[in-house]
Order: C-alpha cells, then structure tokens, then sequence
C-alpha cells in the first residue's frame, strides 16, 4: 500500500501536480542535510542511494543534488548514484 501511495505521488509531480512536487522537494532536503553530514565525517567520492524510493532513478537523484548543491554552497564533489548504475 505504501509503494503504491510514494509511486501515486511520483507520478502526480512528474504530470506537474505542485503539492506533490514540494512534498517530493521537502523530503530531498531532509535527505540532503543527512548526506552533507555523512559526507563531513566520511568524506567519501560518491554515494549509493538505495531503498524503494531510488526506483525513481534521476528524478529523485536530481532533486536531492540540487537540495545538497543548496545546504553545502555548490560543494561539486559529491556523485550520488541509484543501485540502478552500470558500472
């Protein structure tokens, strides 16, 4: 029920639906806060997102780059990867 509720509300930002998209926004910046942590202590070259959420690939992938752009000032290090990357 729930992955059919987070791929309604995918589907509903992606056809331009405004609430949606800030509720899809809000969570990549909590998101981001908690990379720009891990990446001050780790200091690691990329990062692998996963969980059922990742499925959404770049959309989601953009939103929380450009939320981590915001909280660590246009810090370009990081790459942020979906386990759905070829290697």
């Amino acid at each position: 029920m729930e992955k059919q509720l987070h791929q309604r509300i995918f589907q509903r930002a992606k056809s331009g639906e405004q609430a949606c998209i800030s509720m899809i926004n809000d969570w990549a910046k909590q998101i981001a806060a908690g990379l720009a942590q891990i990446i001050l202590l780790f200091d690691p070259k990329c990062l692998l997102i996963g969980g059922g959420l990742s499925q959404q690939g770049d959309y989601l992938l953009n939103y929380v780059k450009t939320s981590y752009l915001l909280v660590r000032h246009n810090d370009k290090r990081l790459r942020l990867l979906s386990p759905f990357f070829n290697c």
